[in-house]
């Protein structure tokens, strides 16, 4: 599905319709995410936030794990 056909992809009411939870937009109170689509801003928020949190997880893992090769090594 191309960006532009996303952002215009509405619901059955005519509403366009949330990328994260899927329910109806305003789009009088809605915001917009990185790819130009409708959505609600604490959905926004709360997907965000798990990306980062998943990021800092992996991160945190990978340190781990050089830490520990480099005290094997030495």
């Amino acid at each position: 599905m191309t960006p532009l056909r996303r952002t215009l992809r509405r619901s059955n009411s005519g509403q366009r319709t949330c990328p994260v939870c899927n329910e109806p937009v305003l789009l009088e109170t809605c915001k917009t995410d990185e790819n130009g689509q409708a959505t609600h801003e604490e959905c926004y928020v709360e997907r965000i936030c798990s990306h980062l949190k998943s990021d800092e997880k992996q991160s945190s893992a990978k340190q781990d794990s050089q830490a520990s090769w480099k005290s094997r090594t030495s």
